[in-house]
C-alpha cells in the first residue's frame, strides 16, 4: 500500500461488506449490494487517540460513510511517580506526579458495547481497531490478556479485529518475558491452539522471544497494517496490510478503486526490505534464549550499548545497528537516570515513567514551547578526544549522528564540540486531550524515540545535555 491512511480504510471498508453479509442483510439478487452496503450505518470502535481519528480529516465520514464509536480513558488517568525517584526528588516532594492515561483495554470495549445495545444496534459495528503501541500515549501498549480477550470478544460478536500496527516492530518488546517454566506450559498448550478458531482462554500468556512474538501478536487479528518507514526505517513511504487469502484479494480490488497500484512500487519495497532485513531480523537474532534472566537482558543491552570492551569490540558495535530490545533498554535506562536527578525531575516527567516500548513522551511544566527551544539551542557539549589507531575520535559515530540530524560538529584538537540533539520539536500540550496535565502546569511535550542515530550516544552525554537543558530553562524562565 502506498500509505497507511488508504491500508486502514480499505481494511474497514472490507470489513464494512464482510459483516453486513454475514447477518444477511443485503437485498434480493440482481441488487447492487456495494449501493446497499454504502447506505447501511456502519461504526467502528477505536480509542480517542487513534490516528484514524486525530490524523486523517474524518476520511472515515467523508470517504467511508463510516461513524466511529470512541473509547475514552483520560478519565482514567492516575498520577503517577516514577518508582526509582529518590525520597529527596522533587518529584516526591512537592507532589510532582504526572496524570498517565492508561491504553485501551478489554474493559472499555466492553462498557461501550454495552452502553451502545442501549441505544443503537450493535450489528453495525464492524470492526474493533487497535492501535500498537499507542503513539499519543508515549508508545504504551495494551496487555497481552486484554488482546486476547478483545480477539475472543470480536470472535462472539462476528466483529472484525483490526490492528493499527504501524510501529508493530516496536511493540514487540513490550510482550517479551523471560520465564522459562511458563514458556514450557505454553509450548505445550497454547502455541497449539492460537490458530484454532475455538474462543478458547488463553489469559495470563507470556511471549518469550522476538520471532514468536511478531508471528503470535498479529495472529490475533483478522487484519494488520506494519508501516514501513517508522520502526523499519525504510527511506521511503508505503505499508502492507495484512490478512488471510480472501482478505488480500478483495484488498487488491479497493487499491485499484482507490488509484493505490500505481506503474511501480519497486522503490517501496526495496527500502522496505532493507529494513526489514538489517532493524527486525537483527532484533530477532539478538533476542536471549528463554532461560535468560530480565538481569541478564539489561546487562547485556547496557554493555553493547554503553561499553565496547576491548578496541575490537568497539569499532565493531559503532559499525551495527542498535536491536528493538537494544534501544528500549536504552531508552528505559536514560529515563531512570533523567528522572532521579532532582535538577531535571523539577522540569521534567515522563509518560508512561517505565517505556513499554523504544518510545516516550516527556512533559516539561512552567514553560513556554519558546521557552525550551530557546534553551535546546544553547545546548553545547565538549567532548574530550581519545585517539585510537587508524581511527581518529573515540567519539567519531557520535559527530556522525548529529551530522545526520543536520548539525555542524565543530572538531578541534583536544575536543570536540557540537549542538547536542536534544529534542527536534517541542509542542504545546492541548488541554482537551490532556487536561489533567495542563492543570498541573505541563503545557510543552515532546515524543522521543530512541533510534540508530541518537541510541548510539553514551548515557552520560544525555544526562549532562539535560542538565544543561534545564539550567538554561531557568535562565529563560527567570527562575
Amino acid at each position: 500500500m502506498p500509505s497507511g491512511v488508504m491500508a486502514q480504510s480499505i481494511a474497514l471498508l472490507i470489513h464494512r461488506d464482510d459483516r453486513h453479509h454475514h447477518h444477511g442483510k443485503l437485498q434480493a439478487k440482481g441488487t447492487n449490494t456495494e449501493a446497499t452496503d454504502y447506505l447501511r450505518p456502519s461504526y467502528f470502535i477505536c480509542h480517542e487517540t487513534s490516528h484514524i481519528l486525530l490524523h486523517e480529516q474524518e476520511g472515515y465520514r467523508h470517504l467511508l460513510k463510516m461513524e466511529p464509536f470512541i473509547v475514552s480513558t483520560k478519565h482514567k488517568a492516575m498520577d503517577t511517580t516514577f518508582p526509582f525517584s529518590s525520597s529527596s526528588s522533587t518529584s516526591t516532594k512537592d507532589g510532582n506526579k504526572f496524570p498517565s492515561i492508561p491504553p485501551m483495554r478489554f474493559q472499555d470495549v466492553q462498557d461501550l458495547w454495552q452502553q451502545q445495545q442501549q441505544h443503537y444496534e450493535t450489528s453495525g459495528i464492524v470492526a474493533l481497531i487497535v492501535e500498537i503501541p499507542h503513539r499519543e500515549l508515549g508508545g504504551k501498549v495494551t496487555s497481552w490478556e486484554d488482546l486476547v480477550q478483545m480477539r475472543d470478544f470480536c470472535r462472539l460478536h462476528g466483529v472484525a479485529f483490526h490492528c493499527d500496527g504501524a510501529r508493530i516492530f516496536e511493540a514487540t518488546t513490550a510482550y517479551y518475558f523471560p520465564d522459562q517454566k511458563q514458556q514450557q506450559r505454553n509450548d505445550k498448550n497454547e502455541y497449539q491452539n492460537h490458530n484454532s478458531d475455538k474462543n478458547t482462554s488463553i489469559e495470563g500468556t507470556r511471549l518469550y522471544n522476538s520471532t514468536k512474538t511478531l508471528r503470535q501478536l498479529t495472529s490475533l487479528f483478522d487484519s494488520v497494517y506494519v508501516s514501513c518507514y517508522k520502526g523499519l526505517g525504510g527511506s521511503l513511504s508505503g505499508g502492507v496490510l495484512l490478512g488471510n487469502a480472501v482478505f488480500c484479494q478483495k484488498a487488491r480490488t479497493w487499491l485499484r478503486r482507490f488509484g493505490g497500484n500505481l506503474y511501480t512500487l519497486l522503490p517501496m519495497v526495496m527500502a522496505a526490505r532493507m529494513g526489514y532485513e538489517q532493524e527486525w531480523k537483527q532484533s530477532v537474532s539478538w533476542a536471549p534464549s528463554s532461560s535468560s534472566s530480565s538481569s541478564d537482558v539489561r546487562a547485556h543491552a547496557y554493555d553493547s550499548a554503553n561499553h565496547g570492551g576491548n578496541e575490537d569490540d568497539e569499532t565493531k558495535h559503532e559499525k551495527r545497528l542498535l536491536s528493538f530490545p537494544e534501544k528500549k533498554e536504552k531508552l528505559c535506562r536514560l529515563v531512570h537516570r533523567l528522572s532521579s536527578e532532582p535538577t531535571i525531575a523539577q522540569w521534567l516527567a515522563f509518560d508512561p515513567p517505565v517505556p513499554d516500548t523504544n518510545m516516550v513522551h516527556g512533559y516539561l511544566r512552567n514553560c513556554t514551547v519558546q521557552d525550551c527551544m530557546l534553551a535546546a539551542s544553547k545546548v553545547c557539549i565538549v567532548v574530550p578526544v581519545v585517539e585510537k589507531s587508524g581511527l581518529g575520535c573515540k567519539f567519531n559515530v557520535v559527530a556522525a549522528a548529529v551530522e545526520s540530524e543536520g548539525n555542524e560538529a565543530t572538531r578541534h584538537p583536544a575536543s570536540t564540540s557540537f549542538s547536542f540533539p536534544l529534542i527536534r520539536r517541542f509542542r504545546a500540550v492541548d488541554p482537551q486531550h490532556r487536561p489533567m496535565a495542563v492543570a498541573k502546569g505541563y503545557n510543552v511535550m515532546f515524543e522521543w524515540t530512541m533510534g540508530q542515530a541518537n541510541g548510539k550516544f553514551h548515557d552520560d552525554l544525555y544526562v549532562q545535555a539535560w542538565l544543561e537543558f534545564c539550567q538554561q530553562l531557568s535562565k529563560c524562565c527567570g527562575k
